[in-house]
């Protein structure tokens, strides 16, 4: 089992804001190149559109970097991003109280890493992820949950939409994983590899 030296290397601009876990509506965020059928924009919003009524009407989902507009006619809570800046992306995190990362592999196309992941765990968001290793690896010590199907996606969801305190709680853990073992650390890279 190879252990890879990688890490976030601007982790000091993700933290988490505590304050937002206390609204009303939980906020359901996917982030990437979502136009892309691998990143399964698609199956985040089946399953927010699955939600039980009460739950999605308290609830919104928002696609960042997805171009293909929603028309409100299918959800007036599912709001698009096209583009947030590298810059913006930080604060933009914070306000959310879920990631979901509902990626599939395919023959084409891989998650490798994920930094969007991680970039969600250092701002403190439990997240649901899809069944693919290198995205399980990351919820595997309570910072979120793992999906395999959509039926266990929209479960997830309601789950933490119920639960503000277990929201909490695994962004808690969620951002301590990630400190620990995503972040780049060059005094560690040095001690281990240049004694």
């Amino acid at each position: 089992h190879a252990v890879a030296d990688y890490g976030i290397v601007d982790a000091e601009r993700f933290h988490s804001d505590q304050d937002r876990k206390t609204g009303t509506e939980t906020r359901f965020l996917v982030f990437g190149s979502l136009d892309s059928e691998w990143k399964g924009a698609d199956t985040a919003i089946n399953a927010f559109l699955k939600l039980p009524e009460e739950v999605r009407n308290s609830s919104s989902l928002h696609l960042a970097g997805y171009s293909k507009a929603v028309p409100s006619s299918v959800s007036d809570r599912i709001i698009n991003y096209s583009w947030i800046s590298k810059e913006e992306i930080p604060a933009f995190l914070r306000t959310f109280d879920v990631l979901l990362v509902p990626s599939r592999d395919t023959d084409q196309m891989k998650e490798t890493f994920s930094q969007t992941t991680v970039q969600g765990m250092l701002s403190g968001l439990p997240i649901i992820t899809s069944d693919i290793p290198v995205l399980v690896e990351k919820t595997q010590k309570g910072c979120g949950f793992v999906f395999k199907s959509e039926d266990d996606l929209v479960k997830y969801m309601v789950t933490l939409h119920r639960d503000p305190e277990l929201r909490q709680q695994m962004g808690v853990k969620a951002r301590d994983v990630a400190l620990e073992h995503y972040v780049w650390d060059t005094s560690k890279f040095e001690a281990k590899y240049l004694k």
